[in-house]
């Protein structure tokens, strides 16, 4: 069914394209057939032929006169008046058409909030076949045309009283997602949506300030799930600066003071968190803020709001006036205090700020030293210098954070979902360390090129840690809150138990895919579906064990890079 829409959905695209270009040929015809026929029928000379056909675009020349010719431009020109009127009813009677439609639909997904993000995102959801009815307060928002010519509902209304949600038939609805420009709006939202009656869908949340999601979680439960644009998006600039795999003495620099940078830092720290540990030599990440405010930024700013995470982060504010100065960046850039640094990430949260300074820094500062932008948006610029200059690219990664509005699947399917990503993307980079070539086989992809079956091979390892391996230890996943609580840690017997679990799960995995035992082999046949590793635990040699043990003992470090940890169940309760 979601193939059929998303097909009707590119179809109705494709029209809707071709629309004006299609009416322009249908008048042409029009005026073509009239003048021939004037010409040739009724011996009408050129300047009166010319005049007729004009006059036939308004129904006025006198086709009966003309022939056949003129029995079809009559023909052409009523359907292309029928057309136009029809437009042009549609369009003043476009919201009360879709505020009467949009009351009987069912199963579709409501987004609330026709920003930036409410835009980008509803493209996407019905780009991947779903029914999008939209909930706007400005019936002037330009966006308005572009989205019901591409299949959706908008009900003009306030998304934060119940009425305005009910209008959207709100109860029938599949999911509720709130994209107001505020925290506080999509806060209001998900309140109006508990006034409507005790049956209602789930309602994802966009909430900026991750402090407040485990607040979030306690008061909802279930029926709220937070997620942040721009927290998903600081995944995809950890998975180009893999933290987890850097040696001792990693030094971080941060190149701006805003929410982006924030948010940056914050899953640094979670990161550094789980893996320090992990390694069983925590030690302080050293991170360098650079930018207006800076001193204000890690002194205070992060203290307040962030308790606890200066045991995990070792703050070093290096001021500057402005991103807009190239010789200020340069100069800093140049100071070997700063200069040192083992990556730097860019998080002006400007789009030419960013740009400009990623490209000075890769100018500056030492081969051996990382950068990595997030930029607002895809940048025609920067995509044109890294075309055209291979030292640049080399240097220099980009990770586009409207990237996430575009992969509704990631960005809404919950913990789960971003893990199984996660997951996949961390044995990736695992087996290119070993000298595979991305794209050398099917599993040799970024998560968003892997096929269907892939994708579930990766989910069904994270359902099992989920519903198996962490209830067998009495554990549970909650988000990152209190940032000097003690970091989880499995015993040696429980890393055995769910790396035993973790076999068991393989092996039902590849016994479902047709694969058969060989024990011949010493490695995996994956064109005969072959392997000598469809074993029961106890006959599995000790290095795949290992394999399995260093998958169990990572959890905790994807988990930390998705903004989660484990805690016991006790604890949870208490």
């Amino acid at each position: 069914m979601a193939r059929k829409r998303t097909l009707r959905f590119r179809m109705l695209a494709l029209f809707r394209r071709s629309e004006t270009a299609l009416l322009a040929l249908l008048a042409a015809a029009v005026v073509v057939l009239t003048f021939t026929g004037a010409r040739s029928h009724a011996g009408l000379s050129v300047p009166e032929a010319f005049y007729a056909a004009l006059r036939s675009l308004g129904g006025g020349s006198p086709w009966s006169k003309y022939g056949t010719l003129g029995d079809v431009a009559n023909w052409l020109d009523l359907l292309l008046v029928f057309w136009v009127g029809a437009k042009a009813v549609m369009l003043a009677f476009a919201n009360a058409s879709d505020a009467a439609l949009a009351r009987f639909r069912r199963g579709h997904t409501i987004v609330c909030g026709l920003g930036k993000r409410g835009r980008l995102l509803s493209e996407a959801l019905l780009y991947g076949g779903d029914r999008v009815t939209v909930v706007e307060m400005d019936p002037k928002n330009p966006t308005i045309t572009l989205l019901r010519s591409q299949g959706a509902r908008v009900v003009i209304g306030d998304a934060t009283s119940p009425a305005g949600l009910q209008a959207a038939a709100c109860r029938r609805a599949g999911r509720v997602i709130a994209v107001l420009p505020t925290d506080d709006g999509n806060a209001s939202v998900a309140r109006a949506l508990a006034e409507t009656g005790p049956v209602r869908p789930p309602i994802f949340v966009h909430s900026a300030d991750t402090s407040i999601w485990s607040m979030l979680f306690d008061i909802t439960g279930e029926d709220l799930t937070p997620f942040s644009v721009t927290d998903s998006s600081c995944t995809d600039v950890f998975l180009e600066c893999d933290l987890a795999n850097q040696d001792e003495g990693v030094v971080l620099a941060v190149w701006g003071t805003g929410p982006l940078a924030e948010s940056i830092v914050i899953r640094a720290a979670k990161v550094w968190q789980a893996e320090s540990h992990r390694r069983g030599c925590p030690s302080p990440l050293p991170v360098r803020v650079i930018g207006p405010g800076a001193d204000d930024f890690a002194t205070r700013r992060m203290a307040l709001r962030y308790p606890g995470i200066g045991a995990l982060c070792a703050f070093e504010p290096v001021a500057i006036s402005s991103f807009d100065s190239a010789e200020d960046v340069t100069e800093c850039a140049l100071d070997g205090r700063v200069g040192c640094a083992t990556t730097s990430i860019v998080a002006t949260g400007d789009q030419e700020q960013s740009v400009r300074c990623a490209v000075l820094l890769s100018r500056c500062l030492p081969e051996q030293c990382q950068v990595v932008v997030a930029v607002p948006a895809d940048s025609g610029l920067l995509a044109l210098l890294l075309t055209h200059d291979e030292g640049l690219a080399n240097r220099v990664k980009v990770v586009n954070l409207s990237k996430a509005l575009e992969n509704p699947a990631t960005l809404l399917g919950g913990k789960r979902e971003e893990l199984a990503r996660l997951a996949h993307e961390d044995w990736l980079r695992a087996q290119l360390a070993k000298g595979e070539t991305l794209g050398n086989r099917g599993s040799l992809r970024h998560w968003e090129e892997l096929n269907d079956d892939l994708k579930a091979s990766n989910r069904d390892q994270v359902a099992s840690l989920f519903d198996r391996m962490l209830p067998a230890v009495g554990a549970c996943i909650v988000p990152v809150a209190e940032w000097d609580a003690e970091p989880f840690s499995f015993s040696s017997a429980e890393v055995e138990l769910m790396a035993e679990f973790e076999h068991d799960r393989w092996c039902r995995e590849r016994a479902d895919a047709g694969w058969v035992l060989d024990r011949s082999l010493t490695a995996g046949d994956t064109e005969r579906k072959l392997t000598p590793w469809l074993v029961g635990w106890d006959e599995l040699p000790e290095d795949m064990r290992h394999w399995d043990r260093e998958t169990v003992t990572r959890f905790p470090v994807l988990l930390a890079r998705a903004g989660f940890r484990i805690q016991r169940e006790r604890a949870a309760q208490d």
